[in-house]
């Protein structure tokens, strides 16, 4: 187009010098050449005429091939012709010797000229020629004279020849890309901005289904796309494209002239003279099917979103049927696009459909709409009691519909109904109506299935209005189910906080005895009960925390362990259950290859607690095994723990019901073991909340294996030992145990010995690293003499040894009594610490601090108000804050808290509040405190929470009540110090004491 733009819009039909050549093309159906002839734009050109159809009767249009003329002239090297020979050309249009001359003058004829005749497309020209010196010249210059004329012709043949190849090809392209454009609905347009003339396309027509002497306009065109937002729109980018040139591409909704809507895609650009636009131009495609597919998908998700919406309602679970009807009136009415939507219902005896909903009134207006009855619409009725979907697009004049129309199509205004029968088990209920206020709207597949799911939905929801007495007693029991469970809650609540209080006393205790002077056997015991204490505090936090159990929620915290040491000392805290059975404790855990990691150490204690509990109790005379090793898949780290038994196992149709709430395997098993039955329950929610699960194998009177796993984050490998390869540890035992399996993540030779000689002989063995462990039975019972010279030798190669002793042996030791000692069964964190252990002389005994020796924390020189009612929390709380150093001041409620603060000036660094104490608890002291009673100097004191209650929503009445922080008892001492340091940061700064540092 560029240099042709004059060209545009030019009507072939009524240009006097084109018209020719147009009509001549269109009628014949070949390629015309017209012309020479004067161009628009300027110069003179040749124009080829291609005729496009796109059938065998239907004329789309020309397609024109300019060909300057100017351009021909001098690839035919007329120029140096004529400097020797007249030339002249007759025949514009290809009318041969009946056309005019286009080139050179007519009077050549009275010289006699040469004439040849040139075909061109649909026609010929003819060339005349004449020597300038005449018809008397010499020989010589006559043939170059014959030469340049022959090589004329031959270049006006070839080019000719080129040019009608090139002109069929264009041909043929225009005639497939005309045939596309049908296929695909694409039509072109045109629009003059000067004259405001239109032209379409044959596709443009036969989308707005206006005939072929359909004449455009800019007004008809523009009424034919949809009054309001799409006929708007459209003027606006037009108007856009005309200003400012920026093309646009829109979706726009058209009425064609059958007035039908239908959706096409308008694209538009212009041409541009300067700064002002000349013409604009584009296409239009039919998009309608593509459209209404988009349109039905976006309404299928949709309606797929309201119905899981509905699905999900506490109201639709619950059945409020009032509540659920009007949400399923109104989904359906934003679903189907409707104006309003009712819901009606059979009575008993099917002659009457009442109405219970509408989308737009209110419950208390029903009583204003009359019911409908089956012997005004038999049809109606009969329809809707055989289950069938009436469609009725026309209402007042469909069959089933019709008879509704005085009584409440007309007064209601209702031109169509979509009508779905509620159901329930093949007994119908009632219907669902949409109803529109225009006729035959469009209901897609996505609006059928709609209604029809909200009406069986409905239909689950009707069944329980049918038996009004059983829904009347079940809000009856639901009433006392909640007064139940609230009455549950607070005796949870209650029970929490005295479980607690007396467990604080115990593990505060214990804590405290375990920082004095102890030997190594009583710290053990103390530290097992300590373990035992704490697990016991975790099931009781699951049991009571009552609200998190019965939401799912129970909290899980990741933080980093040792694994080895906790399954390790898992096993041990089972010991004397074991021994009470005659059970024998097996660990291994030769397939571990990774130390530490992060999950819920508490949580996964309390699987396995629940597992060797389960295998212990189920198991007499057996053996239990704790079996793990991890796994790792590309970037997962996982594991997997298994308990293996000997016991009664369990039958396989009984084995899927460990897992359920309150079940065991029989009530002979509940009669003989006891058990609630949910242990297994929480240990597989658990293990699943750990991103694994649970499963359980075993087969009766052999045994049971119940394998859990949990996925490990964090997790750093197993540090392979540092010293060479004949580093051993010894193990003296009479004991048939495979302990070659002990150390083997850390490739570290373990040697059973069960003869003392033997050992003997394999200590002189050179090694690099020697371990010892002495089985105590096995030296009791070995002449002291041999324990001498067993004595002698290790402490003359300084080899490190322990004494190895049942948990409950009173084993006395003579020549070995200060040894350090181990107890059965000896587990790999246990091996581990005596192979690592430094050599030291048993006899010379280190020094020991008591706690009068041991310094006060220096970075806790807190002074710190405990307000605690109970003596033996007293004592606990008092003694571990004395520990970090701080200065401690003890009342026992919140009444004498606030009578000591008002006749205290200097404020307290941190005031430590219980929270159920006598006269005044902890929440309304704390308030007394921030409203200023006890002075001003306190009133922005830290008050930490400090108590038992640990119910869900305990911390925020906490915080409610003014307080800063919240600790739970049983108090951890790590938990406490950390807390303080949290809530008294710059205290933490404070140099430590001369005396702290001497100390």
């Amino acid at each position: 187009m560029k240099g042709n733009e004059k060209a545009i819009g030019l009507d072939y039909q009524t240009h006097p010098t084109q018209k020719y050549g147009a009509l001549l093309a269109k009628e014949s159906r070949e390629i015309v050449m017209a012309g020479p002839l004067e161009l628009i734009q300027g110069g003179t050109g040749l124009i080829a005429r291609i005729p496009v159809y796109t059938d065998k009767t239907h004329f789309w249009g020309l397609l024109s091939v300019v060909l300057d003329m100017d351009s021909l002239y001098q690839q035919a090297n007329f120029t140096a012709l004529e400097s020797q020979y007249l030339i002249a050309i007759q025949g514009i249009d290809g009318k041969g010797r009946n056309g005019d001359y286009f080139y050179g003058n007519s009077n050549i004829h009275s010289l006699s000229p040469i004439a040849f005749s040139i075909s061109v497309p649909f026609g010929e020209w003819e060339l005349y020629a004449v020597p300038r010196i005449g018809w008397h010249p010499e020989t010589t210059a006559v043939w170059p004279f014959r030469l340049a004329i022959i090589a004329l012709i031959i270049i006006f043949i070839a080019a000719f020849i080129f040019i009608t190849r090139l002109l069929s090809q264009l041909q043929r392209n225009t005639l497939s890309l005309t045939n596309m454009g049908m296929l695909a609905e694409v039509g072109a347009w045109e629009i003059n901005v000067k004259t405001r003339d239109i032209i379409w396309s044959e596709v443009t027509r036969s989308i707005f289904c206006v005939p072929r002497q359909f004449q455009p306009t800019w007004m008809n065109t523009t009424e034919f796309f949809k009054a309001g937002f799409y006929r708007k729109r459209l003027q606006d980018c037009v108007d856009d494209l005309i200003k400012t040139g920026h093309e646009f591409e829109e979706e726009f909704i058209i009425q064609t002239q059958n007035l039908d809507d239908l959706w096409v895609l308008v694209k538009a650009r212009s041409i541009r003279s300067g700064k002002r636009t000349t013409h604009i131009f584009g296409s239009i495609q039919n998009i309608h099917k593509r459209k209404m597919m988009e349109i039905e998908h976006d309404k299928f998700a949709k309606n797929n979103e309201l119905l899981a919406y509905l699905s999900s309602h506490e109201a639709i679970l619950n059945n409020h049927l009032d509540k659920a009807l009007s949400l399923c009136a109104d989904a359906c009415k934003k679903g189907v696009e409707v104006n309003r939507v009712s819901i009606w219902q059979f009575n008993d005896d099917k002659n009457l459909l009442i109405p219970v909903c509408f989308s737009h009134a209110t419950t208390g207006s029903l009583e204003h709409f009359p019911p409908w009855r089956k012997a005004i619409a038999p049809e109606f009725f009969n329809e809707i009691e055989n289950g069938k979907l009436i469609a009725a697009e026309q209402a007042k004049s469909h069959p089933a519909t019709m008879a509704l129309t005085t009584i409440y199509l007309e007064p209601f205004e209702i031109k169509a109904m979509l009508c779905c029968p509620i159901s329930h088990k093949n007994q119908t209920l009632g219907i669902l109506c949409a109803e529109y206020d225009v006729v035959s709207p469009a209901w897609g597949q996505s609006d059928l299935r709609l209604i029809k799911s909200i009406a069986a939905m409905l239909g689950s929801l009707f069944i329980n209005k049918v038996h009004q007495k059983a829904k009347n007693q079940a809000i009856i029991d639901k009433d006392l189910a909640e007064q139940s469970a609230k009455m549950k809650a607070e005796f949870l609540a209650s029970m929490s906080h005295e479980i607690r209080t007396p467990l604080n006393g115990v593990m505060g205790m214990v804590e405290l005895v375990m920082h004095s002077q102890l030997t190594s056997t009583q710290h053990h015991q103390l530290s097992l009960a300590h373990s035992s204490a704490k697990s016991l505090l975790t099931i009781i936090n699951d049991i009571l925390d009552f609200s998190k159990i019965e939401a799912g929620k129970l909290t899980i915290e990741f933080v980093e362990f040792d694994l080895i040491e906790m399954l390790s000392n898992m096993l041990s805290g089972f010991v004397r259950a074991a021994d009470a059975n005659n059970n024998r404790l097996h660990i291994d855990l030769s397939g571990m290859k990774v130390h530490t990691a992060q999950t819920d150490p508490n949580r996964l204690k309390q699987i396995l607690n629940n597992l060797l509990s389960n295998a212990i109790k189920f198991t007499h005379d057996g053996s239990v095994t704790l079996s793990c090793h991890t796994e790792q898949t590309g970037d997962q780290t996982r594991l997997w723990c298994s308990v293996e038994d000997t016991g009664i196992g369990i039958s396989k149709e009984k084995l899927n019901k460990v897992f359920d709430s309150f079940t065991q395997a029989d009530l002979s098993t509940t009669r003989q073991y006891g058990g609630t039955g949910l242990g297994l329950t929480i240990a597989k929610q658990l293990s699943q909340l750990l991103g694994g699960d649970l499963q359980a194998f075993s087969k009766e009177h052999v045994g049971s294996t119940f394998s859990c796993n949990v996925l490990l984050t964090a997790a750093k490998p197993i540090t392979v030992h540092e010293k060479p390869d004949n580093s051993t540890l010894y193990i003296l035992s009479e004991i048939n145990e495979d302990y070659s399996k002990l150390l083997k993540p850390w490739y570290i030779t373990c040697l059973h010995v069960q003869q003392f000689d033997m050992l003997m002989t394999q200590l002189q063995q050179p090694s690099s690293h020697l371990a010892v462990i002495l089985d105590a039975k096995l030296l009791n019972a070995t002449p002291r003499k041999k324990q001498q010279a067993l004595k002698t030798q290790l402490t003359q190669q300084q080899i490190a040894h322990v004494v190895a002793v049942e948990e409950q042996s009173s084993e006395t030791l003579s020549l070995f009594s200060s040894c350090e000692r181990v107890y059965y069964p000896i587990t790999p964190y246990a091996a581990l610490q005596v192979f690592n252990f430094d050599y030291q002389d048993s006899d010379k005994s280190a020094s020991v601090k008591t706690d009068s020796q041991v310094s006060a924390d220096p970075l806790l020189a807190h002074s710190i108000l405990l307000v605690e009612d109970n003596q033996i929390n007293q004592t606990v709380a008092m003694t571990m804050l004395e520990r970090l150093g701080a200065k401690v001041v003890c009342q026992e409620n919140g009444e004498l808290a606030l009578a000591h603060l008002q006749s205290t000036n200097k404020p307290y660094d941190v005031i430590l509040m219980d929270c159920q104490m006598p006269v005044m608890d902890g929440y309304q002291a704390a308030q007394q405190i921030r409203q200023g009673v006890a002075g001003k100097q306190h009133q922005n004191s830290v008050i930490v929470a400090l108590t038992a209650n640990a119910m869900q929503g305990d911390r925020e009445k906490c915080l409610d009540a003014g307080m800063d922080d919240y600790l739970t008892k049983p108090i951890d001492f790590d938990e406490l110090r950390t807390k303080l340091l949290q809530v008294k940061p710059q205290q933490t700064m404070q140099a430590p004491s001369s005396a702290a540092q001497q100390s």
